[in-house]
């Protein structure tokens, strides 16, 4: 089969679920799979989870903030427990989302990205400090490497929330891959408050836009 791309596609055939004359490459020519994705979503757990998703979804349309929508969406499934996982680069928002769902009755169990002390090459091998050279003139004062900083702890971040059995985690701005690594560990479902960018006051899809003005203006 050829490897499909849906944001190439021009046709958007699946958003009006038109199934016929579909291009060579569209996915759901594989009947056989798609009815294996139908019968995932009919499990009790995840029918129960979905559906709560589709009414966070629709109450959230130009109505709700993320953290808004998130709390809701906790309420809808019964969590009362949740993890909180921040950047400790965003440790001002962090202590601002464990404030907010505190003072909105939720247990929280924040977990910062230092978590365990670690010295960098104590979790990875091939650690190289930053030279002075290499930091950005803009670093905030707390992003800047130095001798006795801790390393990031991601998978600590995960471990230690799974400990406490926290049935929901949310993420504030751990970095590219550090993410990564919290998503494969963590035990609870998650969701993003934060897709940290440091260049565009943490509104990452700036840069998209920009990209397509400039292909506009060509």
């Amino acid at each position: 089969m050829i490897m499909f791309n849906c944001a190439e596609c021009q046709n958007q055939e699946c958003q009006t679920r038109n199934k016929e004359s579909l291009n060579p490459a569209c996915p759901m020519l594989d009947k056989e799979i798609f009815e294996e994705i139908k019968q995932a979503y009919h499990t009790e757990e995840i029918q129960s989870f979905y559906a709560n998703s589709l009414k966070s979804m629709r109450g959230s349309f130009g109505r709700w903030t993320r953290i808004k929508e998130i709390m809701e969406f906790c309420k809808y499934n019964g969590f009362t427990k949740i993890g909180l996982a921040y950047c400790s680069g965003m440790l001002r928002e962090g202590r601002l989302a464990n404030e907010i769902l505190r003072q909105n009755g939720f247990i929280v169990v924040a977990a910062g990205c230092k978590v365990g002390g670690f010295a960098p090459d104590e979790l990875c091998e091939s650690y190289e400090a930053p030279t002075a050279a290499q930091i950005p003139p803009n670093t905030p004062k707390q992003d800047i490497p130095r001798k006795n900083r801790a390393i990031c702890d991601p998978i600590g971040q995960a471990i230690m929330l799974n400990k406490e059995k926290t049935e929901f985690n949310i993420l504030v701005g751990l970095c590219v891959g550090h993410d990564s690594l919290f998503l494969k560990y963590s035990d609870a479902p998650c969701s993003v408050l934060v897709a940290k960018d440091r260049l565009l006051n943490n509104n990452p899809v700036a840069a998209l836009y920009c990209h397509e003005e400039k292909n506009n203006n060509l």
